[in-house]
């Protein structure tokens, strides 16, 4: 998970979330207080916004990167 959130490099993130079979990432308080925000900002290069109110951003993996 760790990685997944603290990566730059959307190649890993892509892969991991592939590996994982993981659908979507939520991005909360939690997750940037622990991960911290650098690696935060790809998710919008590959992922989809399904869900934005205040603190709290979702993402949906896109299915042609699937």
């Amino acid at each position: 998970m760790r990685t997944i959130y603290e990566t730059q490099d959307i190649r890993t993130a892509e892969n991991l979330l592939s590996v994982y079979d993981v659908d979507y990432v939520y991005v909360g308080p939690r997750e940037r207080r622990t991960y911290g925000t650098g690696g935060l900002a790809k998710f919008d290069e590959f992922m989809v916004r399904v869900f934005s109110s205040n603190e709290v951003v979702i993402y949906r993996i896109q299915e042609a990167v699937r």
